[in-house]
């Protein structure tokens, strides 16, 4: 054996392998976690790309299509916790930018309309 490497007494042994038993079912239960996230995930992005598909809305009322776009734009403006917030005009090119294939068009469209030609402000952003 080499110079510093010690020889385990029986108890220290045991001691070592019920600490690589409980690592191991650590990594087990971690394993089998990343697996439902990475499950979650993919049903996700099932979902985000069916509805991507949608993207003229033909399927997804008017309400809620312009409910997508008000929210982006708040959530980019608005300071959040982590972060400042990225200000209006960030948030109104994004959805400039992507009008018709993120965001529905008619939304974007007014969204746009609403805050660059008639002067809306958004509070706190």
């Amino acid at each position: 054996m080499g110079e510093n490497m010690e020889v385990l007494s029986p108890e220290e042994t045991r001691q070592m392998l019920h600490e690589l038993h409980v690592h191991q079912i650590e990594m087990e239960m971690q394993n089998e976690e990343l697996r439902r996230a990475q499950g979650e995930l993919e049903a996700s992005r099932v979902r985000y790309f069916d509805l991507s598909k949608k993207s003229e809305g033909e399927e997804i009322c008017i309400e809620a299509r312009i409910l997508a776009v008000a929210d982006v734009v708040e959530a980019m403006a608005s300071p959040r916790p982590y972060r400042p917030g990225l200000g209006i005009d960030a948030a109104l090119n994004e959805i400039e930018k992507n009008r018709g294939t993120h965001y529905d068009r008619t939304g974007a469209d007014a969204c746009s309309r609403l805050f660059r030609e008639k002067g809306f402000k958004l509070e706190g952003a």
